[in-house]
């Protein structure tokens, strides 16, 4: 291969590192903001606009700079300046979250992708246009050569997201995987200026000492927060969230929560295994009440595996559906739970359509709070739900919503539920304010044909912890009167609004979490 041809060759390698760096920082950007911002619409649709926004300048930018200056310098200092920034993400990207928090979750989350993600990104991208003129020896393959210079990027970038999402998440923190990326860049950066012309490896001394300095991140050690012990005890990122098992020890209790994205999905006390949340008390006394000597049911979102254990601790044979396997590992290892019926590791659509075995409870525990898979709450969903019931068999859902203010999403999710069974009851299982926000946890039941029992349930013959006594003893025992279903939705696959419809209440929620946990839990970042 002549000279000029391995030139070629690397420079159209460096295409294609660009482009998948570009996708890797991007998704990665979820999953740095989403334990504070939410893995929400607001999300997305700043990372997706401040990296095409960032993706325009840079083409532009690299585009000048290129016809001004006609050598390969601005090349080599884009990928080592970039590869600095990628680096600098895991030192700043506390502080510029905490700052952005000042902000409402929109303004918050646009702020916070421009200032951590938007450098490097419009970098990344001037170096497209820089490649394009550096390949191009005549004008006679002009089209050819920018057209390759684009697929291959964009080749780039379908590897990156595939093997970021895949491979990467899955086994390595958020902060090993940028200080991979940037040494990439760097690296690369590197043997170019190597290649073309040694006094350009100066540009590398900084972040080569860069590379062995740790990023600050929060520390996973035991922290103190007005008394009360807090310790990670596990921390890990899977295809679906950053998972965390996190203690509290106090004077009087050692608690155990699991925390999803920054969000709690259950929790207990270490010192007798009760629950230490309402929902999951209402959840246990509407199944025992709606059908007293039921034999089977359906968990459909594991969670800490606290509502499935008091099942089959009560002769309940209980199956998980469980998208993420990760979760089924850490309720065993963390929470004690062991299966004693069958463990599927799918989606609960896919689950419902393909299995036939009917059961006497269904219930469907996936909603995080500002996360709500609506395709489990259309018409066509809940008539799957409906088939595996049993005839006497009930649907229990969890939901999040705000009573005292705007109730379409609430309306339409019962209208749903009304034209497939003959009774739909909504409960409530705790109020959460904190200044002017204000959620509620509710369950809603379903079933079909009446039944000797009154709407009202109790906690008799439960063991409850002294946390959650007296909310519980306050919580009214009677289903909610909700009114308005004429002029609600009736949600389908066609046509399930549902993120709109609720999108304050996840707002809301999300205030909630980030005034009420320690940022130190919300932080995905592994040590």
């Amino acid at each position: 291969m002549t000279g000029a041809a391995l030139k070629d060759t690397g420079l159209f390698i460096t295409a294609f590192i660009t482009g998948a760096a570009v996708m890797i920082i991007e998704v990665m950007g979820s999953r740095v903001m989403g334990p504070y911002f939410g893995a929400s619409l607001y999300i997305w649709t700043s990372l997706i606009s401040v990296t095409l926004l960032s993706l325009a300048l840079g083409y532009a930018v690299g585009g000048w700079i290129i016809d001004r200056y006609k050598n390969i310098l601005s090349l080599v200092s884009f990928l080592i300046i970039a590869g600095c920034l990628v680096i600098g993400t895991t030192y700043i990207r506390i502080p510029v979250i905490e700052f952005s928090l000042g902000y409402d979750l929109r303004a918050g989350s646009l702020l916070a992708s421009v200032i951590l993600f938007g450098p490097q990104i419009l970098l990344l991208g001037a170096i497209t246009p820089q490649l394009s003129r550096l390949l191009t020896h005549d004008l006679d393959n002009l089209g050819k050569v920018v057209g390759g210079v684009y697929a291959i990027s964009t080749i780039g970038s379908v590897i990156g997201t595939l093997v970021v999402g895949f491979v990467l998440i899955p086994r390595y923190s958020i902060d090993q995987i940028f200080m991979a990326v940037g040494l990439i860049l760097i690296l690369l950066g590197l043997i170019i200026a190597f290649y073309q012309n040694r006094k350009y490896l100066l540009l590398g001394i900084l972040p080569a000492f860069l590379m062995f300095i740790d990023g600050p991140g929060y520390s996973a050690q035991p922290l103190n927060n007005n008394g009360t012990k807090i310790e990670i005890v596990a921390n890990s990122n899977s295809f679906y969230g950053n998972i965390k098992v996190v203690d509290y020890i106090s004077n009087f209790y050692h608690t155990r929560e699991l925390v999803i994205d920054g969000l709690i999905q259950g929790g207990i006390d270490l010192g007798n295994g009760l629950s230490i949340y309402e929902y999951s008390y209402v959840i246990n006394a509407l199944c025992r009440h709606y059908v007293p000597n039921g034999n089977n049911m359906l968990m459909v979102g594991l969670g800490a595996g606290i509502i499935p254990a008091w099942m089959e601790r009560n002769g309940i044979t209980t199956d998980i559906v469980e998208l993420d396997d990760n979760i089924i590992r850490i309720a065993h290892d963390y929470f004690g739970f062991n299966p004693g019926g069958n463990v599927y590791i799918e989606d609960a659509r896919y689950h419902l359509a393909m299995h036939d075995t009917r059961y006497d409870y269904i219930v469907v525990d996936v909603f995080t709070g500002d996360i709500t898979p609506a395709y489990l709450l259309s018409y066509e969903a809940i008539e799957l739900i409906k088939k595996r019931l049993t005839n006497r068999g009930i649907v229990v859902f969890n939901l999040v919503v705000d009573l005292a203010g705007e109730q379409e999403s609430l309306r339409s999710i019962v209208k749903t539920f009304r034209q497939s069974f003959d009774v739909v009851n909504i409960y409530p299982t705790g109020v959460i304010r904190q200044q002017d926000q204000s959620v509620e946890n509710i369950i809603l039941v379903a079933h079909d044909g009446s039944r000797n029992v009154m709407p009202e349930w109790s906690l008799d013959g439960h063991q409850v912890h002294a946390l959650v006594q007296n909310s519980l003893v306050d919580t009214p025992k009677s289903p909610l009167v909700i009114n308005g279903l004429d002029s609600a939705l009736i949600l389908t696959d066609v046509y399930n609004p549902l993120d709109l419809l609720d999108a304050q209440v996840k707002e809301s929620f999300r205030k909630l979490i980030l005034g009420s946990t320690d940022h130190a839990v919300l932080d995905s970042g592994i040590h």
